[in-house]
Protein backbone atom coordinates (compact mmCIF):
# COMPACT_ATOMS: atom_id res chain seq x y z
CA UNK A 1 0.00 0.00 0.00
CA UNK A 2 1.20 3.55 -1.03
CA UNK A 3 0.73 6.44 0.79
CA UNK A 4 -1.82 8.23 -1.08
CA UNK A 5 -3.92 5.05 -1.02
CA UNK A 6 -3.74 4.65 2.71
CA UNK A 7 -4.22 8.21 3.25
CA UNK A 8 -7.33 8.56 0.90
CA UNK A 9 -8.97 5.42 3.12
CA UNK A 10 -8.09 7.42 6.05
CA UNK A 11 -9.61 10.35 4.72
CA UNK A 12 -12.94 7.98 3.90
CA UNK A 13 -13.15 6.93 7.49
CA UNK A 14 -11.45 3.65 7.52
CA UNK A 15 -8.86 3.16 10.43
CA UNK A 16 -8.56 0.05 10.46
CA UNK A 17 -4.99 -1.17 8.64
CA UNK A 18 -3.51 -3.94 10.57
CA UNK A 19 -0.73 -6.03 9.24
CA UNK A 20 -0.04 -3.41 5.80
CA UNK A 21 2.68 -3.13 3.98
CA UNK A 22 3.98 0.35 4.39
CA UNK A 23 7.85 -0.19 4.04
CA UNK A 24 9.45 2.77 3.10
CA UNK A 25 6.43 5.26 2.92
CA UNK A 26 6.35 8.84 2.98
CA UNK A 27 3.86 10.16 5.89
CA UNK A 28 5.65 12.98 6.36
CA UNK A 29 3.30 15.32 8.69
CA UNK A 30 0.09 13.11 7.94
CA UNK A 31 -2.75 13.31 10.52
CA UNK A 32 -3.29 10.04 11.39
CA UNK A 33 -4.78 9.86 15.03
CA UNK A 34 -6.44 6.74 15.90
CA UNK A 35 -5.40 5.03 13.65
CA UNK A 36 -5.01 0.91 13.74
CA UNK A 37 -1.54 -0.11 12.39
CA UNK A 38 -0.93 -3.31 14.74
CA UNK A 39 1.38 -5.60 12.94
CA UNK A 40 2.24 -3.59 9.67
CA UNK A 41 5.43 -3.44 8.51
CA UNK A 42 7.00 0.32 8.06
CA UNK A 43 10.10 -0.33 7.94
CA UNK A 44 12.18 2.30 6.44
CA UNK A 45 8.91 4.48 6.48
CA UNK A 46 9.45 8.62 6.64
CA UNK A 47 6.98 9.63 9.42
CA UNK A 48 8.07 12.65 10.57
CA UNK A 49 6.14 14.91 12.31
CA UNK A 50 3.04 12.93 11.51
CA UNK A 51 0.11 12.81 14.10
CA UNK A 52 -0.02 9.14 15.41
CA UNK A 53 -1.84 10.20 18.46
CA UNK A 54 -4.33 7.11 20.18
CA UNK A 55 -2.63 4.99 17.70
CA UNK A 56 -1.93 1.15 17.53
CA UNK A 57 0.77 0.18 16.73
CA UNK A 58 1.19 -3.01 18.79
CA UNK A 59 3.41 -5.63 17.61
CA UNK A 60 4.71 -3.52 14.59
CA UNK A 61 7.72 -2.99 12.87
CA UNK A 62 9.41 0.21 12.53
CA UNK A 63 12.94 -0.95 12.18
CA UNK A 64 14.50 2.10 10.87
CA UNK A 65 11.17 4.48 10.92
CA UNK A 66 11.85 8.07 11.05
CA UNK A 67 9.65 9.15 13.65
CA UNK A 68 11.01 12.58 14.46
CA UNK A 69 8.93 14.89 15.73
CA UNK A 70 6.01 12.50 15.88
CA UNK A 71 3.12 12.82 18.24
CA UNK A 72 2.40 9.19 19.64
CA UNK A 73 1.04 10.94 22.77
CA UNK A 74 -1.97 7.73 24.11
CA UNK A 75 -0.66 5.75 21.91
CA UNK A 76 0.18 2.18 22.36
CA UNK A 77 3.42 0.36 21.40
CA UNK A 78 3.07 -2.88 22.96
CA UNK A 79 5.85 -5.42 21.34
CA UNK A 80 6.78 -2.62 18.95
CA UNK A 81 10.07 -3.28 16.93
CA UNK A 82 12.12 0.27 16.56
CA UNK A 83 14.98 -1.17 16.03
CA UNK A 84 17.47 2.08 15.32
CA UNK A 85 14.14 4.18 14.73
CA UNK A 86 14.76 8.16 15.00
CA UNK A 87 12.42 9.12 17.92
CA UNK A 88 14.15 12.96 18.21
CA UNK A 89 12.25 15.58 19.67
CA UNK A 90 8.83 12.98 19.50
CA UNK A 91 5.68 12.62 21.94
CA UNK A 92 5.40 9.79 23.56
CA UNK A 93 3.55 10.79 26.62
CA UNK A 94 1.22 8.47 28.03
CA UNK A 95 2.39 5.99 25.58
CA UNK A 96 1.94 2.04 26.40
CA UNK A 97 5.00 0.34 25.05
CA UNK A 98 5.78 -3.00 26.91
CA UNK A 99 8.34 -5.40 25.97
CA UNK A 100 9.05 -3.18 22.93
CA UNK A 101 12.25 -3.28 21.25
CA UNK A 102 13.83 0.42 21.05
CA UNK A 103 17.42 -1.54 20.79
CA UNK A 104 19.93 1.32 19.09
CA UNK A 105 16.51 3.93 18.62
CA UNK A 106 17.58 7.70 19.22
CA UNK A 107 14.80 9.84 21.56
CA UNK A 108 16.85 12.87 21.98
CA UNK A 109 15.10 15.65 23.57
CA UNK A 110 11.86 13.18 23.29
CA UNK A 111 9.00 13.39 25.61
CA UNK A 112 8.01 10.35 27.10
CA UNK A 113 6.06 11.56 30.28
CA UNK A 114 4.30 9.16 31.78
CA UNK A 115 5.30 6.25 29.73
CA UNK A 116 4.55 2.69 30.34
CA UNK A 117 7.49 0.56 28.85
CA UNK A 118 7.56 -2.48 31.32
CA UNK A 119 9.73 -4.57 30.15
CA UNK A 120 10.95 -2.99 27.15
CA UNK A 121 14.53 -2.85 25.56
CA UNK A 122 16.25 0.59 25.30
CA UNK A 123 19.98 -1.14 24.70
CA UNK A 124 22.16 1.26 23.18
CA UNK A 125 19.45 3.85 22.64
CA UNK A 126 20.22 7.40 23.39
CA UNK A 127 17.87 9.30 25.09
CA UNK A 128 19.65 12.54 25.85
CA UNK A 129 17.78 15.40 27.46
CA UNK A 130 14.13 13.30 27.53
CA UNK A 131 11.37 13.81 29.83
CA UNK A 132 10.77 10.48 31.45
CA UNK A 133 9.13 11.77 34.39
CA UNK A 134 6.48 9.98 36.06
CA UNK A 135 7.15 7.07 33.66
CA UNK A 136 7.07 3.12 34.89
CA UNK A 137 9.92 1.75 33.10
CA UNK A 138 9.95 -1.75 35.51
CA UNK A 139 12.20 -4.24 34.13
CA UNK A 140 13.07 -1.96 31.29
CA UNK A 141 16.98 -2.71 30.16
CA UNK A 142 19.23 0.54 29.43
CA UNK A 143 22.36 -1.46 28.66
CA UNK A 144 24.80 1.01 27.20
CA UNK A 145 21.65 3.74 26.69
CA UNK A 146 22.90 7.38 26.91
CA UNK A 147 20.92 9.65 29.36
CA UNK A 148 22.36 12.07 30.41
CA UNK A 149 20.70 15.24 30.99
CA UNK A 150 17.37 12.89 31.37
CA UNK A 151 14.41 14.26 33.84
CA UNK A 152 13.15 10.98 35.75
CA UNK A 153 11.70 12.60 38.93
CA UNK A 154 8.98 9.93 40.11
CA UNK A 155 9.60 7.41 37.79
CA UNK A 156 9.75 3.60 38.57
CA UNK A 157 12.82 2.31 37.59
CA UNK A 158 12.50 -0.93 39.39
CA UNK A 159 14.46 -3.79 38.54
CA UNK A 160 15.85 -1.94 35.28
CA UNK A 161 19.12 -2.67 33.98
CA UNK A 162 21.64 -0.20 33.61
CA UNK A 163 24.92 -1.78 32.71
CA UNK A 164 27.01 0.52 30.63
CA UNK A 165 24.85 3.49 30.27
CA UNK A 166 25.84 6.63 30.42
CA UNK A 167 23.84 8.65 33.59
CA UNK A 168 24.60 11.69 35.22
CA UNK A 169 25.57 11.56 38.89
CA UNK A 170 22.46 12.27 40.84
CA UNK A 171 20.51 9.99 38.99
CA UNK A 172 23.07 7.41 39.97
CA UNK A 173 22.79 8.35 43.19
CA UNK A 174 18.93 7.82 43.34
CA UNK A 175 19.28 4.51 41.64
CA UNK A 176 21.60 3.54 44.02
CA UNK A 177 19.39 4.86 47.06
CA UNK A 178 16.99 2.04 45.56
CA UNK A 179 18.03 -2.04 46.16
CA UNK A 180 16.14 -3.72 42.83
CA UNK A 181 18.26 -1.63 40.37
CA UNK A 182 20.88 -3.26 38.25
CA UNK A 183 23.60 -0.84 38.04
CA UNK A 184 26.79 -2.25 37.54
CA UNK A 185 29.72 -0.49 35.55
CA UNK A 186 26.96 2.68 34.59
CA UNK A 187 29.14 5.32 33.42
CA UNK A 188 28.25 8.63 35.56
CA UNK A 189 30.71 11.01 33.85
CA UNK A 190 27.35 12.70 32.01
CA UNK A 191 27.07 15.87 32.91
CA UNK A 192 23.79 17.26 34.49
CA UNK A 193 22.10 19.68 33.29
Amino acid sequence: MDANELLGRYRLGERNFRGADLSEVNLIAAELPGINLSEANLVLANLTRANLSEANLNGANLIGVDLIGVNLSRASLTWVRAIGANFTGANLSATNSIEAVFTGATFDGANLHRLCALGADFVGASLVGVNLQEANILGANFAGADLHMAKLAESNFQDAYWKSAKLPPDLMLKLRQHQRHRIHSADTSAETA
